[in-house]
């Protein structure tokens, strides 16, 4: 940066700070691309209510830096001041996602963050409501399968699929559990289980004598 550039910047910070947008914005003006320090102008664009500009900046800066933290954040807040909640969402999402990648987060962001966090909550509490809401008026509950289908919407359940080590089996139902009235002949292998332990604690009573049968009673098991 030549030192030109760091005194226009230097000017422009110190205009910041009088609240001078309109003198930032000009000094800022002056330096080519390569040189803006497009957070600076972002915010300079954002102290003068020109929202258009401040989203062109900060644009910019994550087209330099996708994952540029004050960026995202900023870029969070202008949409919820738009009332874009859902591409607010979306950026304060991955700014908190960034930062759980970084050691040690700037204590100056953590009242971002913050809010960010706190956003998200709102919003998806309200996104919630919409949703029963909508279901209220078309004459539905939120119970069973339509509950469940809301839940996994909200990330408040997770979808359960076969994760198999060797062997898939297709058309099994993707269910977290099954209930025990499926399974008819559960009794029955229940009921024979005091057996088993019988006949194993009496194999293992006889010691290494008597592995010819525990290799027969394995046998019969399997």
């Amino acid at each position: 940066m030549t030192a030109g550039a760091a005194q226009i910047i230097s000017d422009a910070r110190a205009a910041l700070g009088r609240r001078d947008a309109a003198s930032a914005m000009r000094l800022l003006s002056e330096l080519p691309d390569a040189q803006m320090p497009w957070l600076m102008m972002a915010q300079a664009c954002s102290l003068a209510g020109d929202a258009k500009a401040e989203e062109a900046a900060l644009q910019r800066q994550l087209e330099i830096d996708p994952r540029h933290l004050p960026a995202l954040i900023l870029s969070g807040e202008l949409k919820a001041r738009l009332g874009d909640d859902r591409a607010a969402n979306s950026f304060f999402q991955a700014a908190l996602n960034q930062a759980a990648t970084i050691p040690d987060v700037p204590a100056s962001l953590h009242p971002m963050l913050n809010r960010a966090r706190d956003f998200i909550v709102h919003v998806q509490a309200k996104f919630e409501q919409h949703l029963v809401d909508g279901l209220s008026q078309a004459g539905l509950h939120r119970d069973g399968r339509v509950g469940t289908a809301i839940d996994m919407l909200l990330g408040k359940k997770q979808l359960y699929v076969q994760q198999p080590s060797s062997f898939y089996f297709p058309g099994l139902p993707q269910r977290q559990f099954y209930e025990r009235s499926e399974f008819p002949w559960l009794a029955e292998v229940e009921n024979a289980v005091p057996a088993m332990q019988d006949e194993l604690r009496s194999v293992l009573a006889d010691g290494p004598a008597s592995s010819s049968r525990a290799s027969r009673w394995r046998s019969r098991r399997q």
